[in-house]
């Protein structure tokens, strides 16, 4: 894994020495007796990885905390509850990927995330005496505490009928124990579809048709907004979302955004869930009528052939400032990300904007400034 680098706090690891390297960095980089909450999935294997990575953060005077069996959003609760500086996740299926954050969700130190990646590469980890490592420990009541949270925030979960479609136990289960039970045969289903990491889930009823997951993030700031908070959301949030009255702030950088009770969703599929259906119980409304105030977002997605040099343009973007910092091109119609393919051989382009004619606009305005840059000359 000599191409690792963990600066957007996620990676993979392709065996089990890489696994302990990467602890014994994240080790290394963190400060003496902190705490570290260790998550993985159901999926085979994550458990070996998992112990594998808490006992080289150990090994280097920290103590952690194991999660099994967890989604990435109950181990970001988990460190929560748990009071940890960090939070990891491992999660297995083609390859194992490993992935960290604070509680909740909340970003990590870009110097913290360089650090990691420096020692892995460097080989040059913390040394402490075998009688000075930390402690491990496995937690296994965190669905439970999890529950009561849900139940506690959510009481009004009524006249509603949803059902979900997953592939993670988890998310199924905690549907069963917290809303299954509140059904009523007589309302509108609505089905939830989570995405295979459970980082996003879309809905789907036969008024309302598909909703994608961007809207019911627009819907849970609304609500939110309507309480009188103030809610933070990432820089990359929909455009759409400033059309919406209230205090919303947007974060300077993905490290500076905080999680917590009034933009926990962000981060939270499960919790975004059973928010909006909390919502729609205590204004007895249909999924259709919920949406009608909140703003519609438009995206179109377009990828550009650019060849060997395909960083290089992003830079030149960057130094002439037609990229902001977080790689976007943001106007008053809309905005979008640019990113390199997998290949590195090209351009990815996501934009989300308050129309189809809008959101394609912005990209063909991208297209047209990359068509003209030459590496060679300046603009």
């Amino acid at each position: 894994m000599d191409d690792f680098n963990f600066s957007n706090a996620q990676g993979r690891l392709f065996s089990p020495l890489e696994a302990y390297r990467f602890g014994l960095a994240v080790g290394s980089s963190l400060k003496e007796n902190s705490k570290v909450t260790v998550g993985y999935c159901r999926n085979r294997g994550s458990d070996i990885y998992a112990f594998l990575i808490s006992s080289a953060i150990s090994a280097c005077k920290n103590d952690c905390f194991i999660v099994p069996e967890s989604e990435e959003f109950m181990s970001e609760y988990a460190a929560y509850k748990l009071h940890t500086d960090e939070c990891i996740h491992i999660r297995s299926g083609s390859h194992i990927s490993v992935s960290a954050k604070g509680a909740l969700g909340s970003g990590l130190s870009l110097d913290f995330l360089n650090e990691v990646t420096a020692h892995y590469h460097s080989n040059d980890y913390k040394k402490v005496k075998p009688a000075q490592s930390g402690k491990i420990k496995i937690v296994n009541d965190m669905v439970t505490l999890y529950e009561l949270d849900l139940l506690k925030n959510f009481k009004s979960i009524k006249n509603i009928r949803a059902s979900v479609k997953t592939a993670s136990p988890l998310v199924a289960k905690l549907f069963d124990e917290v809303i299954r039970d509140k059904n009523d045969l007589g309302a509108e289903e609505i089905v939830f579809n989570f995405s295979l990491d459970c980082k996003k889930v879309s809905a789907y009823s036969d008024r309302s048709g598909y909703v994608f997951y961007e809207t019911l993030l627009l819907m849970a700031a609304k609500i939110e907004l309507e309480k009188g908070v103030e809610v933070e959301v990432p820089e990359y949030f929909p455009q759409a979302a400033d059309t919406l009255s209230g205090r919303l702030t947007r974060a300077e950088n993905r490290e500076s955004l905080e999680i917590n009770a009034h933009n926990r969703f962000l981060t939270d599929s499960f919790y975004l869930m059973t928010k909006i259906l909390d919502h729609l119980g205590k204004n007895k409304l249909s999924l259709s009528e919920a949406l009608e105030d909140v703003p519609k977002v438009y995206f179109s997605e377009r990828y550009i052939y650019t060849g060997e040099k395909s960083e290089d343009k992003i830079n030149k973007m960057l130094e002439s400032k037609f990229l902001n910092e977080n790689k976007e091109r943001v106007s008053s119609i809309g905005k979008a990300r640019v990113k390199l393919d997998k290949g590195k051989k090209g351009l990815v382009l996501f934009a989300d904007a308050l129309s189809f004619e809008a959101a394609s606009s912005i990209c063909d305005e991208i297209e047209g400034y990359v068509s003209r840059i030459n590496l060679d000359k300046e603009e």
